[in-house]
């Protein structure tokens, strides 16, 4: 957490140019309509606040400016609602540099943009502009953004912590130099295990259905597996039967999925999203019948050579595993939460908020102790290792005790309908 109270923004306005867009004339941004310049240079953007407004030029720089699915409108349409959100937009003539949509809830603007990437300077204009606009907004809240605030003088005080975690593979060439950059004992034994694969089950397939090659009973089938694999795993499965219209629908537009099948039956399926050049995993999974043959692991190399081929240049492959993710050259990328309070006493207001970051920051340092220590290879070191994975142990119990009672409470309250 930093404060500076005096130290201004005027020098430090001027932010770097995204990208090139088309022009938009015809959007409100053209109309002349420029809101006051409080950066101190004539040469800062001109910012603007749409109201409870989505202006229709949002949607196509969205996804330009941040390619990410989880900001895109595409998805924001059908796991969120769309009501009350408002936009921000800072552009320098016809380009646009940067575009925030939020939502303001009694004293709270919540940013409804996620694991996008901004500077801290696009955080502090951000920041100035709804401040002045909104009088009464004592805090800003940014979920889980590829930024970090580093600068001490940061105009507000500040709080950021680590939100999620993401295991990112950066492309750089063809398929046949990814292979050459994966270690050779990761290449080799995805190789062997395909090979028994094919000489056991001849009729072995990878398929790929993209966009208006997804169906509901594709998606289905994929959520069927991630069923079959967690309950073998004794946990109770992420994904319901609603989600399946969901998957399928956002596929259809911004997706693909990639299967392997065995006598004409989908044994493993990924489904992945993409926004241009980025590719987003979002559902892996496989039948447990055939954990020995490393399925898994063979359909994730075969879909990051099929991202590869359609232009890949990140691949998204989720939080989690981060060791078994780093042999496919996938490498951890923390996004940030952070919140921007207006004043001290704006803080001291949102004393809920203040108190619950500062405490999952202090259990975050101390599971990264343990995490340390437990790596150690000597009497407190391998005490601690001891004591984490009894936890663990213990977690699992009460995981798999919790999903037997949470089946047979199921099962009961089917028969009670069926008499």
């Amino acid at each position: 957490m930093h404060f500076n109270p005096v130290s201004p923004l005027a020098e430090n306005m001027g932010l770097h140019k995204i990208g090139e867009h088309e022009p938009f004339l015809d959007s409100p941004l053209a109309d002349g309509q420029r809101l006051p310049n409080r950066s101190g240079r004539s040469d800062a953007y001109a910012l603007r606040v749409y109201e409870n407004e989505i202006p229709p030029f949002v949607e196509v720089h969205l996804e330009k400016l941040y390619d990410n699915i989880y900001c895109s409108l595409a998805r924001l349409r059908l796991y969120e609602s769309m009501e009350g959100i408002s936009t921000f937009v800072a552009s320098d003539g016809n380009d646009i540099r940067f575009l925030i949509l939020f939502r303001l809830f009694r004293g709270v603007v919540k940013v409804v943009n996620q694991q996008i990437e901004l500077r801290e300077h696009d955080i502090a204009c951000f920041a100035n502009e709804i401040f002045a606009v909104y009088p009464g907004v004592r805090r800003i809240e940014f979920y889980a953004l590829n930024c970090t605030i580093h600068s001490s003088a940061f105009q507000y005080l500040y709080q950021q912590i680590q939100q999620l975690e993401e295991n990112v593979i950066e492309i750089s060439g063809n398929g046949n130099d990814y292979l050459r950059q994966l270690g050779s004992k990761t290449r080799c034994g995805i190789q062997k295990y395909m090979r028994k694969t094919v000489a056991d089950f001849p009729s072995y397939r990878f398929e790929v259905f993209a966009q208006d090659r997804v169906t509901i009973d594709l998606v289905s089938a994929v959520v069927r597996l991630t069923e079959m694999r967690m309950k073998f795993k004794h946990k109770p499965s992420y994904l319901g039967a609603d989600s399946i219209a969901t998957l399928a629908k956002l596929a259809r537009t911004h997706g693909y999925i990639t299967t392997i099948t065995i006598d004409g039956e989908i044994c493993a399926a990924n489904l992945c999203f993409k926004v241009r050049d980025r590719h987003f995993a979002q559902v892996i999974a496989h039948d447990p019948r055939f954990n020995q043959y490393a399925l898994g692991h063979q359909l994730n190399l075969q879909s990051i050579l099929y991202s590869i081929s359609d232009g890949a240049k990140e691949i998204w492959m989720m939080g989690g595993r981060s060791e078994e993710k780093a042999r496919f050259h996938a490498r951890q990328r923390f996004l940030n939460s952070i919140v921007v309070y207006r004043t001290r006493f704006d803080a001291l207001c949102s004393w809920p908020t203040f108190i619950r970051i500062v405490l999952r920051k202090r259990a975050m340092s101390a599971r990264r102790f343990l995490r340390k220590k437990s790596l150690e290879n000597n009497n407190p070191g391998r005490f601690v290792a001891r004591l984490v994975h009894l936890t663990r142990h213990a977690r699992a119990v009460v995981g798999k005790a919790s999903h037997v009672v949470w089946t047979f409470l199921a099962a009961r309250r089917d028969g009670d309908h069926t008499e």
